[in-house]
């Protein structure tokens, strides 16, 4: 399932243009009508203009929080594959690496497929049922759960023939690692299924069923039953993984158009019940509860604030419909995570709070970008925006001060300041009910390494 098709689902037999009539459903024969001679020439067709979409003042906020955190770089060879992961989760693609002891940048993704290694271990390894991200033999170097790295990945949106190398010059196709997740599936309790269920529920349809290395019948179905049983309250980052990982399949379901019965009916249950708990618990200023779903509780440290808001904004991405984007709970803790990213660019930042925070307000851009697009599609003339003035909207802007240069931790992003009292109420774009996706971080207690933070 592809994580568009989270969002937008076009439904259209025989679509018609916005700006003709509907064909009635019953009509007697056409008719012709006879206009008299006229000396006047015809007049040329006048083209449609078209209206400025406005800005949308939190979705320009996410923007600048997006591209401020982008400046905070890691290095290639030095920084932990885990890290590099993470960065690819929260900026696909794009993602760039600094070249050690120099000033070049590498497309990440480019780099942990070309065959390297970290602390001599290739990153991707060949198994006998297909392959695999390289499993952790020290905290936070590689993947910290089964599955980890290709859920993280599933954010770049890669085909199933992506290659992958290994040390060795073998080569590991998306395809494999996933024919080696469904060999692997496990119920121990001691092995988080977690970023399994996010993985293949991206790339299989909600009705695939298969049978793993032990002989075991399996199915999404199954593996969802498997991950429900988890409890939520001491699960790693609060739970919000594992109930990323129940939205991100309970969407999938939703998508091929089946109702919410059995295993997806107690999914979609448990997912709603978690929902009210966060918006309950959420803190007077927008951010959300240092304990997660244990009680109330803030703090006024950076790392400790966007840990549990970074992480709660994420999941509840892909778990709200599009008509509760709008809500004021969600876009005041949209707002907080977005202006705490910006208010401490300088700040040391942990790669994984910080890359699932830049995840969440990416996926809320994006639906944000896709209502709008099929606003536009159901509105007449040819552009679906409404007028607005521009002066209407207050925006951020971008300054970098004098004697500095625009790299990691010197660039500067100033936002107009503003009470939440003040800022005009954002209306989600009109779109339909379509519901969203989830990601992790190992559960090992051991010390991180100490280049584990950015600047």
């Amino acid at each position: 399932m592809d994580i568009d098709s989270q969002f937008e689902a076009p439904i259209e037999v025989n679509p018609q243009s916005a700006n003709t009539s509907p064909r009635p459903l019953f009509s007697g024969p056409p008719t012709t009508k006879v206009q008299a001679p006229t000396s006047e020439a015809p007049k040329p067709p006048q083209p449609t203009p078209v209206v400025a979409a406005p800005v949308d003042p939190l979705v320009k906020l996410a923007a600048d929080a997006v591209e401020v955190s982008s400046r905070r770089y890691l290095t290639a060879d030095m920084h932990t594959p885990w890290q590099v992961i993470h960065g690819l989760l929260a900026y696909r693609q794009d993602f760039q690496l600094k070249v050690k002891d120099s000033d070049k940048k590498i497309n990440a993704l480019e780099w942990a497929g070309s065959g390297v290694t970290f602390r001599g271990e290739s990153l991707f390894q060949k198994t006998p049922y297909g392959g695999r991200a390289h499993p952790f033999i020290q905290a936070y170097w590689f993947e910290g759960h089964p599955t980890q790295f290709m859920a993280y990945l599933t954010m770049c949106r890669l085909p199933t023939s992506h290659q992958f190398k290994t040390a060795g010059g073998e080569v590991v196709t998306v395809q494999d690692i996933i024919n080696n997740a469904k060999m692997e599936v496990t119920r121990a309790t001691d092995v988080e299924m977690t970023w399994t269920l996010w993985a293949l529920a991206h790339y299989l349809e909600p009705t695939a069923q298969w049978v793993n290395k032990n002989g075991e019948q399996w199915s999404m179905e199954e593996l969802l039953r498997v991950e429900l049983r988890n409890t939520i309250y001491d699960a790693p980052c609060g739970g919000t993984h594992s109930l990323f990982a129940c939205a991100y399949a309970r969407n999938a379901h939703l998508q091929s158009r089946q109702p919410l019965r059995g295993v997806w009916l107690e999914a979609d249950q448990k997912i709603q019940r978690f929902i009210a708990e966060a918006k309950a618990l959420q803190n007077p200023d927008g951010s959300f509860s240092i304990h997660f779903f244990k009680g109330r509780g803030s703090s006024n440290d950076f790392n400790t604030r966007i840990t549990s808001s970074g992480h709660m904004i994420e999941w509840l991405m892909v778990a709200l419909p599009q008509s509760r984007l709008s809500e004021s709970w969600v876009q005041n803790g949209i707002r907080c995570v977005a202006q705490d990213l910006i208010d401490n660019r300088h700040q040391n930042a942990e790669c994984g709070p910080l890359y699932h925070a830049v995840d969440g307000l990416q996926i809320y851009r994006e639906r944000m970008q896709i209502a709008a697009r099929m606003a536009q599609r159901t509105t007449s003339g040819a552009n679906g925006w409404k007028a607005t003035p521009s002066a209407q909207w207050p925006q951020p802007k971008t300054l970098v001060k004098a004697g500095q240069q625009e790299d990691s931790n010197l660039a500067t992003t100033e936002i107009q300041s503003q009470s939440a009292s003040t800022l005009p109420v954002i209306t989600s774009q009109p779109g339909v009910e379509i519901v969203v996706p989830k990601r992790v971080r190992p559960a090992v207690t051991a010390e991180k390494p100490a280049n584990s933070t950015l600047r």
